[in-house]
């Protein structure tokens, strides 16, 4: 899907929010847990599990506390351990 170059930020934002979404599902889809929970290159942490949990983050913060100024807790990342979302991925619990 392409996302719109012209509109409104609100069409613009849903069209490249969408657009991001697709691609890092079709990149998931038919994998296992242990797959989607390997890291690309050693010794990074990049892993697409770690994407979907980085992006749930990402979407969670500026959506909720940035747009609606609720106060939530992270999803994944901590004080102390800021790449939680790529450090204590869990291959069992992918679905």
């Amino acid at each position: 899907m392409d996302a719109p170059l012209i509109g409104d930020d609100r069409a613009l934002l849903a069209g490249r929010l969408e657009r991001n979404r697709s691609c890092l599902l079709y990149k998931c889809s038919g994998l296992t847990g242990e797959q989607l929970a390997q890291r690309s290159v050693p010794p990074s942490t990049m892993s697409l599990l770690g994407l979907v949990r980085h992006m749930t983050e990402v979407e969670r913060h500026w959506f909720r506390r940035g747009f609606r100024g609720e106060l939530v807790a992270h999803a994944y990342r901590r004080e102390d351990r800021p790449d939680a979302a790529f450090d204590e991925e869990d291959p069992a619990r992918v679905e």
